[in-house]
């Protein structure tokens, strides 16, 4: 029987690792009953199972805040592999055979596409991801800071897994036009990857040219209730140098750490990204946490292209927003002039039945009064289903087909 084992690559205990021996079911999460715990709040309290069955290993989802990845595909469930890499918020751990010893370096790097897989390369320019300026140089991660060894490893796994973020993301903004489905699915897919406690999108209505929230975001289910408030000062600097800012610690921050936003909140680490239309800034995309350097230029890098890409997006849902409503216009314009000739054919109806009633009255003939009202009552009753049709027009409703006495209607049309 194969046996296996996790070796914690990333986070907590890392370089530890936890044999899978045995049939059995292990709890990986936050909370300490669990058969493998790791103190990290980007994890739920119970936020994956891996089942071993004799040979097989299995792995499910339990409803985790953040989500499961696996390789960098984010899926609900699977079956593990040798060399398989787990996410799970900040804890990355690989699946390997009990007892062997492997360079983590090696494992993970990320997978050569084959010819008929999609593969998205995105470097945004370097002049357009800044940090706050006039700051302590501990709180702020500068875009050009060089890599030491060390981080190596860490780069490629978040590398591979960005990549596949921005996969996902290029399809969500390709395939999706309602804008309020849009947002959220974007905002899904950045607290995916990215270790936020809030995110906001913020759109710019083009008829007060004010800032206005589409969508948000809290890893806490519970700060839904929270009144939203973002730091003006980021704000501004991204709309006004259209580029992207990240902010390691606020609170340190001589530009952004006084903002009213930031000591309400105890906001300690940000970024916020503009989103690029194709001839001008639509909105922005800002993540925070309250704990300090949780963020860097990596996660940086892949806000400002889900901001390119979102951009664009949002642009391609307005216009497909604004196709549907001129069609609904156009439609309108055509209901109303079959209206008119409706009614038109009514009141002509009407007009001669006035004229035919004058004059029986002039030869107090009462046979034709009689047929003449008539005439009349039934125009009457045209109108009155017109105006209910009216009114029902909004409602969507199947056709109801009923048998019609074809006479009848000659000779409505004759009279």
């Amino acid at each position: 029987m194969t046996t296996y084992e996790l070796l914690v690559v990333k986070g907590p205990g890392k370089g530890q690792v936890y044999p899978l021996e045995g049939d059995e079911e292990v709890i990986i999460g936050r909370d300490p009953s669990c058969q493998l715990s790791f103190d990290d709040r980007t994890l739920s309290r119970q936020h994956i199972k891996i089942v071993k069955d004799g040979d097989s290993l299995t792995i499910e989802d339990l409803d985790s805040v953040n989500g499961l990845l696996v390789n960098g595909m984010r899926v609900s469930s699977a079956e593990l592999k040798v060399d398989d890499q787990l996410t799970l918020g900040n804890i990355e751990l690989l699946v390997r055979p009990a007892g062997e010893k492997a360079s983590p370096l090696e494992r993970l790097a990320p997978p050569v596409p084959s010819a008929d897989e999609p593969t998205l390369l995105h470097q945004p320019p370097a002049e357009r991801l800044v940090t706050s300026e006039d700051s302590k140089p501990d709180s702020v991660m500068s875009i050009t800071q060089s890599l030491s060894s060390s981080k190596l490893m860490d780069l490629l796994g978040r590398s591979h897994q960005s990549l596949a973020a921005m996969y996902r993301v290029t399809r969500i903004a390709s395939s999706i036009f309602d804008l309020d489905v849009l947002l959220n699915k974007i905002l899904d897919e950045t607290f995916a990857t990215i270790r936020a406690e809030r995110g906001f999108v913020l759109l710019i209505d083009p008829n007060s040219d004010q800032l206005e929230i589409k969508a948000s975001r809290w890893q806490n289910k519970e700060g839904l209730d929270h009144n939203v408030s973002i730091s003006q000062n980021i704000i501004s600097h991204v709309l006004d140098k259209k580029e992207s800012v990240l902010i390691a610690d606020a609170m340190a921050d001589s530009k952004f750490g006084l903002a009213e936003s930031v000591v309400l909140h105890n906001i300690r680490s940000a970024m916020c990204s503009p989103l690029r239309g194709r001839t001008r800034i639509v909105g922005i995309i800002h993540a925070d946490t309250t704990g300090a350097g949780e963020f860097n230029q990596e996660d940086l890098m892949l806000l400002d292209a889900i901001g390119n890409a979102a951009g664009t997006a949002v642009e391609n849902a307005q216009l497909y927003k604004d196709k549907i409503q001129n069609e609904r216009l156009a439609a309108m314009g055509q209901a109303i002039s079959g209206l008119s000739h409706y009614i038109k054919n009514i009141v002509a109806a009407m007009d001669t039945s006035h004229t035919m009633v004058e004059k029986a009255l002039v030869a107090e003939d009462l046979s034709i009064i009689d047929r003449v009202w008539k005439i009349l009552r039934r125009s009457n009753q045209r109108i009155s289903n017109l105006v209910l049709d009216m009114l029902a027009y909004s409602k969507e409703r199947k056709p109801d087909t009923q048998p019609c006495p074809l006479n009848d209607v000659c000779k409505e049309a004759a009279e």
